[in-house]
């Protein structure tokens, strides 16, 4: 029954409303509905708390993308309507009056049956209807209104189970938000993931990365290196990047140590590049790389300044390889691909010299060619870069050579009076031209060596000499002997530190005039006798060959062919023979011009006899011919005509 109708009862005391049966009615109903209400949002508090708390978690450990934490929003809502349709919406609903009457009586069993039927019964159509009286109905109203102020609704409703259920609700809300509150920005980030998939919000990393160094300009072909250390959850290994323009980016792995730290290279880098590291769940920024050129030799130039006695005039080549004689100065030049900070050549003995910088980019060096040696050229720009594997270059030295004797005359051992005058000639080859000719000469066995600087008659490559030696200042005695030898010297330096080059040494026998001229009658005498024997067998010889060559016919026996090769050999020794003889009576020819000794019939009789020489088959005798009139016009005392001197072969 319904207020208003209690309220249309007639004023008399026996058809009054119960209102104080209704008070009560009405505070069991708001405890009623308080104490579910208040259960009723505690438990949608603590299922919010708790799934939300449980979604973060998972978030934080799954860490998934966009797609991730929408579904993970949508089984959070469809978690809370499930909660909000089987328990919520129950929870929520109002108690009846009928039923609150119900539950007091349940409560209090003395009021059973009063208590509603005077809630009842105070609607007259429902009292009309049921046929009960005034006077009944007036009693149980009595009976109600009585009881109705002893009715406690604490004990009608209990809430010590509600209020310890709501309790523990909020405190495990309150324990969810206090540890939010100690890890706030976690805390934020979690539900913000949750709530809002569609936001940038990222989960803190576990793993932290910090590059200490970093190549951000590396050189072309170079390597790249960067240096780091991972904290936090630190994993075995670890992820390099590298992405050059719009292509896809190369992965290479790379190994952690056990502290965290890590060195990565990579190479070569031909390229700008963007670089970065994917360690455990954290990613370092992309870091951009610029590749620089190395610097590169574009050209290199060598200045020779040759020594001054080469007479050479100056050299300038396109080229680090270059030869030249010792003593040289070497202006090096190099031409740079672009502005360097310093230069050195780098010797193959592990020396190196600094070089000077020029305007144009590049630098240069001078220096003397002391040995042969390989170089390189190592250039550094202002990135502190070098050309990458420098070019080996070569400079060979080429040795300032000694000067060699090609023909010194005498050539053997001679004779002679202490008042002789002994003609020495000597031809001279050298590189550059020989400069300084010295005769030594050494008496007997004194130790002194006397010189005597011999004035060159032809000079260049090929110096002559030609020098009358008179002996007669030497105050010689017949008995002793003279050894002499010729110095020759050029004006360069030498690689090598060795004794200037010597001829021969030639020994001078010193004898009275009476002594030589018997020794030299008593040779040509036996010289002659030998040419007559010669000439003897040379006729025989010739008779011989023209007989076997008149009776040679066409397929002549094996013997006859033994016999004319047998006589041609015999003809050719004879020839040989002749020669030797020819220089035995050339010594003697030479032997009285230097002394000066001897009648001009000897010297004519030495000319006939040469001529006879000369007429000897297969004897080449001219030379001896001209010595011996040379000696001929020396004794008669005209000059003899210059000769050219012999070129060596």
């Amino acid at each position: 029954m319904s207020t208003a109708a209690v309220q249309t009862v007639n004023d008399e005391s026996q058809l009054a409303t119960p209102k104080a049966c209704l008070s009560r009615i009405a505070q069991v109903r708001r405890r009623w509905a308080w104490l579910r209400r208040t259960l009723a949002v505690s438990t949608l508090a603590v299922w919010l708390t708790g799934t939300l708390t449980a979604a973060v978690l998972l978030d934080a450990w799954i860490r998934g993308p966009r797609w991730w934490r929408a579904l993970l929003l949508a089984m959070l809502g469809t978690s809370i309507a499930l909660v909000l349709r089987r328990s919520i919406i129950t929870l929520w609903k109002n108690l009846s009056f009928d039923s609150a009457a119900l539950l007091i009586e349940k409560t209090y069993p003395d009021l059973r049956g009063r208590l509603v039927t005077a809630v009842q019964l105070a609607d007259a159509s429902r009292r009309a209807g049921s046929g009960v009286s005034a006077d009944l109905y007036g009693r149980v109203r009595a009976a109600a209104e009585t009881a109705a102020p002893q009715l406690a609704p604490k004990t009608v409703v209990p809430g010590t189970s509600i209020v310890r259920k709501c309790a523990a609700a909020w405190v495990g809300v309150a324990m969810v938000l206090a540890v939010a509150g100690f890890n706030r920005e976690s805390a934020s980030i979690g539900v913000r993931r949750v709530l809002l998939p569609w936001a940038q919000v990222n989960w803190p990393k576990r793993t932290y990365i910090h590059v200490s160094s970093l190549s951000e300009r590396v050189v072309r072909g170079g390597t790249l290196i960067l240096i780091g250390r991972v904290t936090g959850a630190v994993p075995s290994n670890g992820t390099l990047c590298v992405r050059a323009g719009r292509s896809p980016a190369d992965r290479a792995y790379f190994e952690i140590e056990q502290t965290g730290d890590f060195r990565v290279q990579y190479r070569p880098v031909m390229q700008d590049l963007e670089v970065w590291l994917e360690i455990g769940d954290n990613t370092t920024s992309p870091s951009r790389v610029v590749m620089i050129p190395p610097p590169e030799i574009v050209a290199i130039r060598t200045e020779c300044t040759f020594p001054e006695y080469t007479r050479l005039p100056p050299l300038q080549t396109e080229d680090g390889n270059v030869q030249a004689i010792f003593g040289t100065q070497l202006r090096l030049v190099v031409t740079a691909s672009k502005a360097i900070t310093d230069g050195r050549l780098a010797w193959e003995d592990g020396t190196s010299a600094q070089m000077t910088l020029t305007p144009v980019p590049g630098a240069e060096a001078t220096f003397v060619v002391r040995n042969s040696q390989s170089y390189r050229v190592h250039l550094t720009d202002a990135d502190g870069f070098h050309n990458p594997d420098p070019v080996i270059y070569r400079i060979e030295m080429t040795d300032n050579q000694y000067p060699q004797f090609d023909r010194v005359m005498p050539s053997i051992d001679r004779r002679a009076t202490p008042t002789a005058v002994l003609p020495i000639s000597a031809e001279i080859g050298d590189d550059y031209g020989a400069a300084m000719v010295t005769l030594l000469y050494r008496k007997g066995a004194a130790t002194d060596t006397g010189r005597v600087e011999l004035p060159l008659s032809k000079s260049g490559k090929r110096a002559a000499v030609q020098y009358n030696w008179q002996l007669e200042p030497l105050d010689l005695k017949p008995g002793d002997s003279l050894t002499w030898w010729i110095e020759a010297r050029d004006e360069g330096e030498h690689a090598a530190q060795h004794d200037w080059p010597v001829s021969r040494p030639r020994r001078v026998k010193i004898m009275s005039e009476v002594e030589l001229a018997r020794a030299l009658s008593d040779e040509l005498e036996q010289l002659m006798d030998k040419l007559s024997q010669l000439e003897s067998l040379q006729a025989e010889c010739a008779e011989a060959v023209g007989r076997i060559a008149s009776a040679e016919q066409p397929g002549q026996s094996t013997a006859v062919q033994e016999r004319t090769r047998a006589e041609k050999w015999r003809q050719d020794r004879l020839a040989r023979t002749a020669g030797q003889l020819a220089e035995s009576i050339g010594r003697v020819a030479d032997d009285y011009a230097a002394s000066r000794i001897g009648q001009q019939e000897r010297w004519l009789r030495l000319q006939s006899t040469a001529e006879r020489l000369a007429r000897l088959g297969g004897t080449d005798m001219p030379a001896i011919v001209l010595a011996l009139e040379d000696a001929l016009n020396s004794i008669r005392g005209e000059q003899p005509p210059a000769t050219q001197p012999t070129e060596a072969r």
